[in-house]
């Protein structure tokens, strides 16, 4: 564990001071959580919690080289050591720019983007957050290409409009970094963008490997890679660290796989695709958010086709993985419990649920990865609410076209009927 965060022990009581002068920075998800529940991740501060603040007050620009960091109490304003120019509130460059690293080869080729998957190894390169932001040691610039951002803001990327950061822990060890953007929270992130990752080397040659820690299947996952506890170095909201040797690899494009991915992702949880006995509607009845209001009229229809409803929370990923290996048919709302469609024969035959303000093509390009065929269905939803009902109009025969065609035609990615 790194030594303590500054200005915990000002905070030990969990009760903020008043200051309307000093605002936290903006808490990751909060856009996404604008309406309903929030799930609770323990192991995260909350944003009434947050260590130390750090105030946009003076305001950062050439002339401030010194960030000053506001205590969350009456104590004097302390001035951070680590310099920080102007520059690091700059992006490296446009995302889909090269990479400007040192790489072997001719100085011509040093502008050119590495491929999916190569290592990048820096030397003192530092890394912020649960999110796994790369900095590059020399310019202190943000490497957009060791971290991608899902939905930038207008700046580029979100770490772009922090305020300020904190000062990094110097880490004489070598360390990997696998953190995705969306890793800590998302099971579809962590397996889809996350571990693919880790087919090009080996974690375990490593001192430490840099992850997030808040849910079970990244214990799960880490276990199943045999890395001990030892070499865990848990990726939180509010860590920066400054590394010996940085390693991190290249990703592909965020929500997307090869071909080549999946041999070792259903390797690594011992799952092989079994003949397909088994028809299962995923229910998001448990969830915070992207319920169907009603959805008991859909179990109703299906109830005589001997569908099983299922919800995959507190199921570990083995046991995930083991639902869809048997899979004949899923229907399910969009979600990330359509992940595990990577486990599913090649014969399976996928229905996917939307509500009309929120689709996203990720399921529909991994089942063409994997080779099922894919159809969806899309009820309108006026409005930006976070749960929505089913158009049963269309949706019912909808339902009955999909389960009397067993060679229902996939009908490719712009036809979504």
């Amino acid at each position: 564990h790194p030594p303590p965060f500054p200005g915990n022990a000002e905070r030990s009581t969990g009760v903020p001071p008043v200051n309307s002068r000093v605002h936290p920075p903006p808490f990751p998800g909060n856009a996404e959580r604008s309406t309903g529940v929030p799930p609770v991740f323990p192991s995260l501060t909350p944003p009434s919690r947050f260590p130390l603040h750090y105030s946009a007050f003076p305001l950062h620009s050439p002339t401030h080289r010194r960030l000053t960091l506001l205590h969350p109490n009456p104590l004097p304003t302390p001035h951070s050591t680590f310099r920080i120019p102007h520059s690091e509130y700059a992006l490296c460059h446009p995302p889909r720019r090269p990479l400007h690293l040192d790489l072997p080869g001719p100085r011509r080729l040093r502008h050119l983007r590495p491929p999916p998957g190569t290592p990048v190894t820096l030397k003192h390169g530092r890394l912020f957050s649960h999110n796994g932001v790369v900095f590059h040691p020399d310019t202190n610039r943000i490497l957009t290409d060791l971290s991608p951002d899902i939905l930038p803001p207008p700046s580029g990327h979100r770490i772009a409009d922090y305020p300020a950061l904190p000062e990094p822990v110097d880490l004489d060890a070598d360390v990997l970094t696998i953190v995705a953007p969306g890793s800590w929270k998302n099971y579809f992130h962590w397996i889809i963008d996350a571990l693919p990752r880790l087919r090009h080397l080996d974690p375990t040659s490593f001192d430490l490997l840099y992850t997030p820690l808040t849910a079970p299947f990244h214990q799960e996952t880490l276990r199943a890679l045999h890395i001990p506890e030892s070499r865990w170095l848990e990726a939180r909201i509010d860590c920066h660290y400054r590394c010996r040797t940085l390693t991190a690899l290249s990703p592909e494009p965020l929500g997307k796989i090869t071909p080549a991915d999946l041999p070792f992702l259903r390797s690594l949880f011992n799952i092989t695709p079994t003949k397909p006995t088994r028809r299962l509607y995923i229910s998001r009845h448990d969830s915070w958010r992207r319920r169907i209001f009603n959805e008991d009229a859909i179990l109703t229809h299906l109830a005589p086709h001997n569908f099983e409803t299922h919800t995959l929370a507190g199921l570990s990923i083995r046991e995930q993985a083991t639902l869809f290996s048997q899979a004949e048919l899923v229907i399910a709302p969009h979600g990330a419990a359509l992940t595990n469609l990577l486990f599913a024969p090649p014969t399976c035959r996928v229905l996917e649920l939307f509500a009309s303000n929120y689709l996203f093509p990720h399921y529909q390009d991994l089942s063409e990865t994997c080779g099922l065929i894919y159809h969806s269905h899309i009820s309108p939803n006026p409005t930006d609410a976070p749960d929505s009902s089913a158009d049963l109009q269309t949706l019912l025969p909808t339902l009955d076209q999909f389960l009397d065609q067993p060679h229902l035609p996939n009908p490719g990615r712009g036809d979504r009927s």
